[in-house]
C-alpha cells in the first residue's frame, strides 16, 4: 500500500463486473493489462447484483446504466445498445411486431432482475419519447445468454444487449425486430469510491478502459 500514486502497479485489484459483459468484454482487457504489468494481480467477482464497493472490499466495479450512488466516481468508457430479437422460424410463424404495443400478441422472454426479483422492463423510443413496459411474459429467466439461446430456438422475442445477440444476428439465427424503436444506448462506466486514493493499479485499469474507448 506504500507504493505511492505514481509507483509501479502491484498488489491485487479487486473488481466487480456484470457476468456476461465481464466475461466477454472485461477479461480480454485484464489479460492485456496483467501482461503489461506483471506485478499486478486481479480478483474479479462476476455478478449482476449491485455490490457495496466499500463494505465488500472492492476497488472498483463496472456498471451499466445511470449511476445511482453519488458517492462514487464514474468513468464512462463504453455504451450498451439494447435490441429485440427472435429466431427466424418464430418470425416466419408469427410475423414481426409493428410497434411495441403489438408485443401483446407475441410470446415474450423476459430477464428477471437479480436485485429485485422482478422482470426487467423493456425500453423503447416511441414518437421521440422514451417508453418502458413489461410485456406479457411467457418465459422468465435470470440469465441474458439463456434468453438469447431461447430466442434462437424460436421460443419467442427477447430484448437483450446487442453484444449478446451479435453472433446470432451475424449468422442469421436471430432476426432483429422493432429496430425503429430502439432506445438510446446505456452508458458503461468504471465506478470507484470518491473517498479513496486512486492507486497505480486502479489508474492503469482506468487508462486501459478509456484506451479501449478511444479505439472504438
Amino acid at each position: 500500500e506504500a507504493e505511492g500514486v505514481r509507483g509501479e502497479p502491484s498488489g491485487t485489484l479487486r473488481l466487480n463486473a456484470p457476468i456476461t459483459w465481464g466475461k466477454r468484454m472485461l477479461v480480454p482487457i485484464l489479460a492485456r493489462l496483467v501482461e503489461r504489468h506483471p506485478k499486478l494481480a486481479v480478483d474479479v467477482a462476476f455478478t449482476d447484483r449491485y455490490v457495496d464497493l466499500i463494505h465488500e472490499g472492492f476497488d472498483a466495479a463496472v456498471r451499466v446504466g445511470t449511476l445511482r450512488d453519488s458517492s462514487l466516481v464514474a468513468r464512462p468508457f463504453a455504451q450498451q445498445a439494447l435490441v429485440v430479437v427472435a429466431g427466424k422460424r418464430y418470425v416466419a410463424a408469427h410475423g414481426k411486431p409493428a410497434s411495441p404495443v403489438a408485443l401483446a400478441k407475441h410470446r415474450c422472454l423476459v430477464f428477471r432482475m437479480p436485485s429485485t426479483g422482478r422482470p426487467r422492463a423493456w425500453e423503447f423510443v416511441v414518437d421521440g419519447t422514451p417508453t418502458s413496459m413489461v410485456p406479457a411474459t411467457a418465459v422468465t429467466m435470470n440469465d441474458g445468454e439463456a434468453l438469447v439461446v431461447a430466442a434462437a430456438e424460436n421460443l419467442g422475442l427477447a430484448q437483450v444487449p446487442e453484444y449478446m445477440a451479435e453472433d446470432g444476428l451475424r449468422s442469421g439465427a436471430l432476426v432483429e425486430v422493432l429496430k425503429p424503436f430502439r432506445p438510446p444506448p446505456l452508458p458503461v462506466a468504471l465506478v470507484y469510491p470518491s473517498s479513496r486514493q486512486v492507486t497505480p493499479r486502479l489508474r492503469v485499469l482506468v487508462e486501459a478502459l478509456t484506451g479501449e474507448k478511444r479505439r472504438r
